[in-house]
């Protein structure tokens, strides 16, 4: 039964490809000329394929788009809580040392990050070393669970 089956969809396969070829090899006036004859759908039935097929993609785009969007945000929470949990944890010497190993670290560290880092780290408080940190660790220069200290 199986065999009967692959057999087929293999039949079906390669005249499907006839079909193709022979629809590539005509003009555009052959082809319009066929429609709605010898048993070929008419223009109705066309535009009514095509509707169910461009509402069929934007459903699809729409379903991958909220689910991808589902999926960031689920990402998004969870690493809001891992930032509270780790930054509660950490202390200001460690998030500084974190802070300095990341801005070593110069095949992931952005252009101009260096600078910006040196201009709001000047004269820097507590919370500015603690902004600082999260920003590196929303940009995924500092794993908030890193506990090399």
């Amino acid at each position: 039964m199986v065999e009967c089956i692959a057999m087929s969809l293999e039949f079906i396969k390669q005249m499907n490809e006839y079909v193709i070829d022979a629809t590539m090899t005509q003009s555009d006036e052959d082809i319009l000329s066929t429609v709605g004859k010898y048993d070929a759908p008419g223009w109705d039935t066309i535009r009514a394929a095509h509707s169910i097929v461009i509402q069929a993609v934007i459903d699809s785009r729409q379903s991958r788009l909220e689910k991808k969007k589902s999926e960031f945000l689920a990402a998004k929470e969870h690493q809001k809580s891992a930032l509270k949990l780790f930054s509660v944890n950490k202390t200001v010497p460690e998030m500084l040392a974190d802070i300095v190993k990341a801005m070593q670290n110069k095949e992931k560290v952005p252009d101009g990050l260096l600078m910006a880092f040196r201009e709001q780290g000047q004269n820097g408080s507590e919370d500015d070393i603690k902004d600082i940190w999260q920003s590196l660790v929303q940009l995924g220069l500092i794993e908030p669970s890193d506990d090399e200290h």
